[in-house]
């Protein structure tokens, strides 16, 4: 049983008082992906702008420190790089977020799976084949999936040194309106100042309180996603986006 609702963190930017923020109606190329050449009209219109970006006096601190590196984290990154800024971009996890990692690709990835195995089995003669026994191995499948959500991950990686991004892999807490303190993976605490915070942290499965939800058999979205074997049945509570996929 999946339950499709989850918790979002509230995503906000703060300044410092009298810094200069970004601007999101700043003119930019076409598409967040789009670069921005050195000598085009574009780009010098862009960086002439006056509330562009926010300007530092203190030469280590970054102009943009993005907290989450998912759908949001990372293309606020791009864009702000675009912009002129130095940005830092803090991820726990893996870049790419809930979407990338545990919800939209690796779901999609399965739904066309499924799409095949349908087609063969219950289809193929709709298409003038006429096919033998059909097997599924579950095994190779989740083995795709994990192709396909390792070579976008990497994907987002290249896209944050081809913009200059620095990403630090850690778990972010703001001390001030200016300060960010990182735990990193070895335990060890690291400080990092910017005139900008925006906070992009996402979501995560929520337990719903009613009585009987426990037991292995119990599965939030994560839960799914890491079975290791289709179940002979299953109920979903909840109609939305992520209901509507798992069921």
């Amino acid at each position: 049983m999946t339950k499709s609702t989850r918790k979002t963190s509230e995503n906000l930017t703060k300044t410092t008082a009298g810094s200069k923020t970004l601007d999101a109606s700043a003119e930019l190329s076409p598409g967040i992906m789009a670069d921005l050449m050195p000598g085009t009209d574009s780009l010098k219109k862009l960086m002439e702008q006056p509330e562009t970006m926010a300007q530092q006096t203190n030469p280590e601190a970054a102009d943009v420190i993005i907290i989450g590196g998912g759908p949001g984290g990372y293309v606020a990154a791009i864009r702000a790089a675009q912009l002129g800024g130095k940005v830092i971009l803090i991820e726990k996890d893996e870049l790419g977020g809930v979407c990338l990692n545990r919800g939209c690709i690796p779901t999609k990835a399965m739904l066309s799976t499924a799409d095949v195995y349908d087609t063969v089995v219950c289809r193929a003669r709709e298409f003038g084949v006429t096919v033998g026994d059909v097997s599924f191995d579950y095994s190779k499948a989740v083995d795709r999936r994990g192709k396909i959500v390792k070579q976008l991950v990497s994907g987002v990686g290249v896209l944050m040194k081809k913009y200059n991004v620095q990403v630090i892999k850690g778990a972010a807490r703001l001390t001030s309106r200016t300060t960010a303190e990182i735990t990193l993976s070895d335990g060890k605490k690291q400080e990092v100042l910017a005139g900008n915070i925006i906070i992009a942290t996402g979501s995560e499965p929520v337990k719903i309180p009613v009585p009987g939800l426990e037991g292995d058999n119990i599965w939030d979205s994560d839960g799914a996603l890491n079975a290791m074997q289709v179940p002979s049945s299953i109920l979903v509570i909840g109609g939305g986006a992520i209901g509507v996929e798992w069921g």
